[in-house]
């Protein structure tokens, strides 16, 4: 007896063909859908969205915040004329354009070291290395001067606290927390945290471990717990055990749980 095997069409039946294309769409739209599927590309490649050149001479620091837009803020820049100027430029959320405005300024500073913006009390502090902290308006009330606060030691770095409501420095062996006037015309030192060693503290970050504030002190990023009414207290540090070169920058990544620091060397550590 001989058996007759079926052959496997080659080319199926619009039925079935039918149900296999459907089939293979439905399951394409659940991967698309699918965010855990989404991959990521990340590039160094920068976008330059607007172009600014102070060429020959050096471009003043510029101070970034947001209100209702992004602002880039810079003051006393002095034109071929000799006038004094602060300039902003804004960026909508919703679009590239950038618009750039100039207010006339009435004083030439010394070059500024250090720039910050105080949030809601729309203050621009700015710091020029000769122990005087210079208090402007930002873009709201023109960058108008409001006020000087004599300091009696060198501010390394200068950071606002939204949650304290208070301004920090970071200075050789402290961070002084200050108490912001309503009227933007003055500040109060409210407490000077010592760092041990008198380690410089070179810059001051809020994205620490659970909102935490974070020192950078040469070879030690120090977390800083608020304790109520501009004090604070160190609960946890990380040392570097690389080459002892000063640390510059950090980072905190929640999700994953890691510290990531870099320093001058161009080496990048992970707690």
């Amino acid at each position: 007896m001989i058996k007759v095997m079926s052959s496997t069409r080659l080319i199926p039946l619009w039925k079935d063909f039918k149900y296999l294309l459907n089939d293979i769409i439905h399951k394409s739209k659940q991967t698309s859908e699918d965010p855990k599927n989404e991959v990521v590309v990340l590039s160094d490649q920068s976008q330059i969205l607007f172009r600014e050149s102070r060429h020959p001479q050096n471009m003043p620091l510029i101070c970034y915040y947001f209100s209702d837009a992004n602002f880039f803020a810079s003051l006393s820049w002095v034109t071929s004329t000799k006038e004094i100027q602060a300039v902003v430029w804004m960026k909508s959320k919703t679009d590239d354009m950038v618009e750039k405005r100039i207010f006339s300024m009435t004083e030439r500073l010394p070059p500024i070291q250090c720039l910050v913006h105080t949030g809601s009390f729309h203050i621009l502090v700015a710091y020029c290395g000769d122990l005087i902290l210079r208090l402007f308006g930002d873009h709201f009330r023109s960058f108008k001067p409001l006020g000087i606060v004599p300091c009696r030691f060198n501010i390394n770095c200068l950071c606002y606290d939204p949650e304290m409501k208070m301004l920090l420095s970071g200075i050789l062996g402290a961070v002084v927390t200050w108490i912001i006037e309503r009227s933007g015309r003055g500040l109060q030192v409210a407490h000077m945290v010592p760092m041990p060693g008198d380690e410089l503290v070179q810059d001051i970050s809020l994205n620490g471990p659970k909102g935490s504030v974070l020192a950078l002190c040469e070879t030690v990023v120090r977390v800083l717990e608020r304790q109520g009414q501009g004090q604070l207290g160190e609960v946890q540090r990380f040392m570097s055990t690389t080459s002892g070169s000063p640390i510059t920058c950090c980072f905190t990544c929640s999700d994953q749980g890691f510290l990531y620091a870099g320093n001058k060397s161009g080496e990048i550590q992970v707690w």
